[in-house]
């Protein structure tokens, strides 16, 4: 059986080797240094910061506006990714305002109190979507992402199916005068969070 000899280049490399890795993962992390672990562990997903309410800022200023103006109005919550900080220019400004009655705003009459399209962002496209717990304004203007503004029933517990994947992502307030919205808004989201409150 062959001893070790340093004349053995084989024994000699494994020496050394023997050497490094004691210094470098056992005798190592003893001093501070990462340990074996950190070559098995995962790497920590790195936040890539995407636009947030700053690069809406215009246009959520005229509807906290409105929505102040309004005394039938309770609150303005933004959901979906800009909310989140994780929008892209492509993304779509959801935003959710709390009223006592959806009459008032099941057609075009409230537009005129809306600043932001005077503001150099005329309706190229408007869609309107009623049911008996929102009315939906879907609009596409100039200079300005998709919008979609909810009024939605201030009574109303479940979050509107319409509203469920936008809240997932993210949702912040942003007005709240009668004191209902953040109320809501933690109700809504406590109960996505929940894997057995599956609502349809």
């Amino acid at each position: 059986m062959t001893g070790f000899s340093l004349s053995n280049p084989l024994l000699l490399v494994l020496g050394i080797g023997g050497l490094w890795f004691f210094a470098r993962f056992i005798l190592g992390p003893r001093r501070g240094a990462p340990g074996l672990k950190s070559m098995f562990a995962r790497e920590k997903p790195v936040a890539r910061p995407g636009l947030g309410k700053d690069a809406i800022r215009t246009l959520i200023d005229d509807t906290r506006a409105f929505v102040v103006e309004g005394a039938d109005l309770l609150g303005l919550i933004l959901a979906g990714p800009f909310a989140a900080k994780a929008a892209t220019p492509e993304s779509g400004v959801i935003l959710v305002v709390l009223c006592r009655d959806l009459k008032a705003y099941s057609d075009r009459a409230w537009l005129p109190r809306w600043a932001y399209p005077a503001r150099g962002h005329p309706v190229s496209t408007h869609a309107i979507e009623v049911s008996s717990q929102e009315v939906v304004h879907r609009f596409t203007l100039r200079g300005s992402p998709p919008v979609a503004v909810h009024f939605v029933l201030a009574e109303i517990r479940e979050a509107p199916v319409s509203l469920q994947s936008a809240l997932g992502i993210g949702a912040v307030l942003l007005d709240d005068p009668s004191g209902a919205a953040e109320k809501l808004r933690q109700h809504w989201l406590k109960a996505l969070r929940q894997p057995q409150s599956i609502q349809s």
